[in-house]
């Protein structure tokens, strides 16, 4: 969800101007190496949970920080989603910000309690419907803008910058989402027992990010300085197309963020629960609490926050992987 914003690539992409694209293909570069790296490693290992990898590459010690950090994240991640949703209200359907939470809390709250089976389904339908929705937003842009030599700006946005360079963020970016990403791709490559099947997968999976982050990417750069305070700025493209581009974004977002809110949520959930001993829809609401409190310094400044400060902590882990592959050779 915080993808298909736009807002996490106007940060972490098109903030550096034209330079933000080779940010993008590096990106695309390392999910695709380091993400069959995981799998590699997971498989050899008979992984069940990302907290083995953890433990086997970085040790106990640092190894238990980066398990407690990981929850962190997945609490921001829920806080950022609460902070879309009551945007999404208040911005674009003219109601108060505090029932896009109330709505979204609900949601996930009643989603995790009756279990996760439910949103599988509903994330196996919204993420390919996301993807299109969001490519069609993009394409439909690039149609009416057109391509040309100098359709690219060089300037920076210095002040939505996550790092000083656009190699550091596209680090930083790799990292925290490959952090994510391994709580699945750790129990997936002990499932997958070809090396070709894990290995074209994860190729096949970085294109794919990598062209779609792209061609947002060159969005976001033509509507420069449109967008440079818009809190969801592929949203404010839709609304500048065709009205029905806007409503269906509109409902492809809101699902997107529920998704993402309800996992997020199930994750921090289960570990307050594991370390408490409390029930599990009492760690729901005191979850749903805090975070609905922390959501209220908007979903731009959150991600600005939350973002680059857990890629520069997860960077330790990435570079540990990289380390240990060149050092097994």
């Amino acid at each position: 969800a915080g993808f298909a914003s736009g807002q996490e690539l106007m940060q972490f992409f098109a903030a550096y101007g034209s330079l933000g694209l080779a940010g993008v293909i590096l990106s695309g570069l390392l999910f695709a190496w380091l993400g069959q790296l995981i799998m590699a490693y997971s498989r050899r290992m008979h992984a069940a949970s990302y907290q083995e990898l953890i433990y086997h590459s970085c040790g106990s010690k640092i190894g238990f920080c980066l398990d407690a950090l990981i929850t962190l994240l997945l609490f921001g991640i829920l806080t950022i989603m609460l902070a879309g949703t009551g945007t999404l209200c208040q911005e674009s359907l003219g109601y108060p910000y505090l029932c896009g939470l109330f709505v979204l809390s609900l949601a996930a709250g009643c989603t995790v309690y009756h279990g996760m089976k439910g949103l599988a389904a509903v994330s196996l339908l919204a993420t390919p419907l996301l993807v299109l929705s969001t490519m069609a937003v993009s394409l439909y842009s690039l149609c009416y803008h057109g391509l040309t030599y100098d359709f690219l700006p060089t300037n920076h946005w210095l002040s939505l910058q996550p790092a000083p360079h656009w190699l550091m963020a596209s680090l930083l970016y790799v990292s925290y989402n490959l952090t994510l990403g391994m709580t699945v791709l750790t129990p997936l490559g002990s499932l997958i027992p070809s090396r070709q099947a894990r290995l074209w997968g994860s190729i096949i999976g970085g294109m794919l990010l990598a062209m779609l982050a792209a061609v947002i990417t060159i969005v976001l750069l033509l509507h420069d300085p449109d967008i440079t305070n818009c809190e969801i700025p592929l949203l404010y493209i839709a609304g500048q197309q065709h009205a029905g581009a806007t409503i269906a974004f509109l409902s492809m977002f809101f699902i997107a963020m529920y998704t993402t809110a309800a996992a997020a949520l199930y994750g921090c959930s289960t570990k307050l629960k594991t370390a408490t001993g409390l029930s599990l829809a009492s760690c729901i609401v005191i979850v749903l609490l805090f975070s609905s409190l922390c959501s209220q310094w908007g979903f731009s400044t959150l991600i600005a926050a939350i973002f680059p400060c857990f890629g520069y902590i997860t960077l330790l882990f990435l570079l540990r992987l990289i380390y240990l592959r060149l050092v097994s050779r």
